[in-house]
């Protein structure tokens, strides 16, 4: 990454910088070219430090895998998009497809940006940028109650597979108080005993304070 940086012209940015830019593109030549493209030094410490993507690189997943894809796989990678990984059954149970199998293996065999780790139940993550932009797109394509709907279904869904950190940021992203609240108290007295007082407070704070200052139990918590 550092030498494709460099041979584009681009001698005088830090190794800090270049590193950055490889952390967001994960090595993914096409990537590195369209963030070094048509900038100055400036613009490109500003895209790797401040997380602005080049509307290039959104452009290029659009005409290139997006829009060459059919409407059901569009949909499947949409709702996808929102967890940070998944497997088969959360896929199939997220999205309610029984091609969700099919679709995550041509993704990877086709090398789509979806990576694969080994295993009995392989887990898929889609590449940074690529998630970013899926993302980007969902949430000007369905509406917010849509968005809501995933969050939850997420939320029980990796509650299941005993994740329950990434269950609690979609808990908390859904604003589904009703469904955090008893999570938080039944994983409350675990977190206290391994330390994790930050994350309780953290848990804690992103709900709001009339439905804290009525529930004595979460007052006692923060305390």
């Amino acid at each position: 990454s550092k030498e494709m940086i460099r041979l584009k012209g681009w001698r005088n940015i830090s190794e800090s910088t270049i590193r950055r830019i490889y952390e967001r593109t994960h090595g993914w030549a096409a990537g590195l070219a369209l963030m070094t493209e048509n900038s100055s030094v400036e613009g490109i410490i500003d895209k790797a430090v401040s997380g602005n993507t080049p509307q290039e690189i959104f452009d290029y997943f659009a005409t290139e895998i997006f829009d060459k894809t059919d409407r059901v796989k569009q949909e499947f990678l949409l709702k996808t998009s929102f967890l940070p990984w998944v497997t088969v059954r959360i896929a199939e149970q997220l999205t309610g497809s029984a091609l969700s199998e099919e679709i995550l293996t041509t993704l990877h065999r086709n090398h789509f940006f979806t990576e694969r780790d080994t295993g009995a139940d392989p887990v898929y993550r889609y590449h940074p940028l690529f998630r970013e932009f899926l993302l980007s797109r969902a949430r000007g394509t369905l509406t917010r109650e849509g968005v809501v709907k995933i969050q939850r279904t997420a939320a029980s869904l990796y509650l299941e597979a005993d994740q329950p950190d990434e269950a609690a940021s979609f808990f908390i992203d859904a604003g589904d108080w009703e469904g955090f609240v008893p999570f938080l108290l039944d994983n409350a007295p675990a977190l206290k005993l391994q330390g994790r007082i930050t994350t309780l407070g953290k848990w804690l704070g992103a709900i709001p304070e009339a439905i804290t200052g009525n529930s004595p139990w979460l007052l006692y918590w923060v305390g």
